[in-house]
């Protein structure tokens, strides 16, 4: 088929959506789909897109140049959604898909105005009347095919808001990673690294918003000195905020790093962290709350590099993780069972590997981006 794919994401950037919209759309196009991605394009990323051609964000993102990028404009906080729903309906008939697959609202009502059969993906329920009437709109259309959401509890938190819906056109497709082979892991060599030779490593890689746990990472690397502890990820704001204010010789913060280069900071370490709380924002301002329906990707990079993992015993987490088999699972804020639970890892590496494997033969068989857009089609 000819697969448009229209998105909210700005590409490149440093968000978590962008990169799995890159990684679908890389898969579409190794199933053998002929793929194009319609992206935003903002004023303020204008100079870095000019910059860069298609082989350069795809080394950005460590994906296959397989399929063709398309930027279209989203102007003004309020109206860009709107005028970005008139560009796409502009574009769509000269480009003529078989179908399009969607990550934008405004996206996929272009695609079902114009008549073109369509999936719409959401990580997330409608956050207002109007989200929740457009999608309205959407679900009601003849040529909308089916939705795609990243957990079974936000399948039923749309059953709740849209009891009519056919319960076959809900299809749940956890976020996914592409396995680490053995090559790769030989090739990759880190010759700056901080941590101290024969000391556990500690990872977390992610965004430092409120609610991602990076105040329970300070805490934990407090109790053990004897850890060494690395953040990976962040705005260049929130990173200088941390470091401004933590000074501990055992917690390295190393800032964003591109999608492309995440594996080679995860193999470097022996345990990695999903501290996710209660409340986890979507913004560094706190707003938002995704806690309840969330698909991290981190989570997925996690078992794809191998590594032991300890995350937060949270009711979205266990559809994937099992307690004491692909994980330790422990209490979001109980700053007491994170640290016993890397004590236990720390002092048994048979543990630590028999995590590992499992969560990596669980991502194999269930959670690979090839196997994900199959599902998800």
């Amino acid at each position: 088929m000819k697969i448009v794919y229209i998105s909210n994401s700005v590409i490149p950037s440093q968000t978590a959506n962008s990169i799995q919209v890159m990684r679908m759309c890389e898969a579409f196009a190794c199933i053998g789909h002929d793929v194009i991605l319609i992206a935003r394009k903002l004023q303020i990323a204008r100079k870095l897109q000019a910059k860069l051609n298609i082989e350069d964000i795809c080394k950005y993102y460590g994906v296959k140049t397989n399929f063709n990028l398309l930027f279209l404009p989203w102007y003004f906080p309020k109206l860009g959604g709107i005028i970005y729903l008139w560009c796409s309906f502009r574009v769509l008939p000269k480009l003529n898909p078989d179908l399009v697959y969607a990550r934008s609202i405004y996206g996929a009502l272009s695609a079902i105005f114009r008549g073109f059969p369509c999936i719409y993906e959401a990580h997330a329920p409608p956050h207002n009347k109007i989200h929740y009437y457009l999608q309205n709109i959407l679900f009601r259309s003849k040529v909308f095919k089916h939705l795609v959401v990243i957990s079974k509890a936000l399948k039923q938190e749309y059953q709740r808001l849209y009891p009519w819906i056919d319960q076959n056109k809900i299809r749940v497709a956890h976020d996914a990673a592409n396995p680490i082979g053995e090559q790769e892991r030989s090739a990759l060599s880190f010759k700056r690294w901080p941590g101290r030779p024969g000391t556990l490593q500690v990872g977390y890689v992610g965004q430092l918003y409120p609610g991602k746990g990076v105040e329970l990472i300070i805490e934990i690397a407090k109790r053990l000195p004897e850890v060494d502890f690395h953040v990976v990820g962040g705005c260049e704001i929130d990173v200088n905020r941390w470091k401004t204010h933590v000074d501990l010789p055992n917690l390295f913060f190393h800032g964003f790093v591109p999608p492309g280069q995440t594996p080679q900071y995860l193999l470097m370490c022996d345990v990695l962290l999903l501290p996710a709380q209660y409340k986890v924002s979507t913004t560094s301002t706190g707003k938002g709350n995704i806690s309840r329906w969330m698909s991290p990707l981190k989570l997925f990079e996690y078992m794809a590099a191998k590594r032991a993992i300890v995350a937060s015993d949270l009711p979205v987490l266990r559809e994937v993780l099992q307690n004491e088999r692909n994980a330790l699972l422990v209490r979001p804020n109980d700053i007491t069972e994170w640290v016993q639970a890397l004590l236990k890892l720390m002092h048994n590496q048979k543990l630590r590997q028999y995590l590992a494997e499992n969560a990596y033969l669980d991502l194999i068989e269930k959670y690979t981006w090839y196997q994900r857009a199959k599902d998800v089609l």
